[in-house]
């Protein structure tokens, strides 16, 4: 898991950060939301998955119930769901593994090599599974409620 600043702080600078990401990410997510045309949760510019990733990767993964906290707020005050925050928190906390195991950590634009690996790990792959893990919760709550996602036709 890595030696941060925040595992060697005290309770106080722990919950200050805490506090800190979750407001971070929650106006970030009021911001990204403006976007949404087709859905009210859905939207093609995500502010808050950058500021979790980067959270994650400089505090360490113990910021992870702030960035599940932002994501809640967020999802619940739109037509997002519990599900949906979970895969928010599940994008950070596997970007920053692979961007800590495969893309030279905190210090990952320091080499060429290292960029790549990052469009790729945190830009494509830890996204993906945020957005098949939002997808699937925005049609099972669509199937549940009796509306269609689909074209009738």
């Amino acid at each position: 898991m890595g030696d941060t600043a925040l595992a060697r702080s005290g309770p106080a600078a722990h919950v200050a950060a805490m506090l800190g990401v979750a407001t971070v990410y929650v106006a970030a997510g009021k911001l990204g939301l403006h976007f949404a045309s087709l859905h009210a949760s859905a939207t093609p510019v995500w502010p808050p998955a950058g500021i979790a990733l980067a959270a994650v990767i400089v505090l360490g993964y113990r910021i992870w119930p702030a960035i599940l906290a932002g994501a809640f707020v967020v999802n619940i005050t739109t037509a997002g769901s519990v599900t949906t925050s979970l895969g928010n928190t599940l994008e950070a906390l596997l970007g920053a593994y692979l961007v800590n195991r495969f893309a030279g950590g905190a210090g990952v634009f320091e080499r060429t090599w290292n960029i790549f690996a990052f469009v790729v790990l945190a830009g494509m792959v830890s996204t993906a599974v945020s957005a098949t893990i939002g997808v699937r919760a925005s049609a099972s709550a669509d199937t549940r409620s009796g509306r269609t996602t689909a074209p009738s036709g």
